[in-house]
């Protein structure tokens, strides 16, 4: 089905990158899923897509890609590279092909996760350098308020 896809380039076809903030994409749960717009003055239609995902926004090492893709799809696409991992960036960016042929690279859109896993967190209590009686535990307990009404 890629055979049918063009060879040329289209220069009049822009392509704009979205990425979804679903949870399970950005929790590491799920794959990263896409949404791009198409503007062009040469071409009438999409035919074909391919992403690129890169852990740097240069797109020289560490690439993985769907390769060239026959289809018209623009919305919630899943892209390449898996779920994110704690603390990973990652750099994506994606061209279609058109009647008119393939546009250039989208600009790329970065991802980055937070903490993802219990273990990733680790906190210690600050505390004033001669003050041992407080602790994490003496942070973590409620809190009672008393509350004085005046006649």
């Amino acid at each position: 089905m890629t055979d049918l896809l063009p060879t040329a380039a289209d220069p009049g076809t822009t392509v704009r990158l979205t990425v979804r903030s679903t949870p399970a994409g950005v929790s590491g749960r799920g794959p990263l899923r896409l949404d791009w717009s198409v503007t062009s003055s040469t071409a009438e239609r999409q035919v074909g897509y391919e992403i690129e995902a890169a852990p740097t926004p240069e797109f020289a090492a560490g690439v993985q890609g769907t390769g060239p893709v026959a289809g018209a799809g623009q919305l919630d696409v899943v892209a390449p590279g898996g779920p994110l991992r704690s603390r990973e960036v990652r750099h994506l960016r994606v061209r279609v092909a058109t009647d008119a042929g393939w546009s250039d690279w989208s600009e790329p859109a970065t991802v980055e996760a937070g903490l993802l896993a219990p273990a990733d967190w680790q906190a210690v209590a600050v505390t004033l350098p001669d003050d041992g009686s407080i602790t994490l535990r003496s942070l973590l307990r409620p809190l009672q308020v008393i509350i004085f009404f005046e006649k």
